[in-house]
């Protein structure tokens, strides 16, 4: 399933940039998180507000 957005902020923006901004940006985020996410620092971490 692929998930398709678009957006129209206004301005002097071409489609393109902002499209590009919509699809590679979310995905290079999630993919340096996987990566952060790894460090020993989180793999045992305990967060107050989630319950497991």
């Amino acid at each position: 399933m692929w998930n398709t957005t678009y957006s129209d902020p206004g301005g002097n923006l071409p489609d393109w940039a902002i499209n590009l901004a919509i699809d590679v940006g979310p995905r290079e985020t999630i993919k340096r998180m996987r990566e952060i996410l790894k460090d020993p620092l989180y793999q045992n971490a305990k967060l107050a507000h989630i319950r497991e």
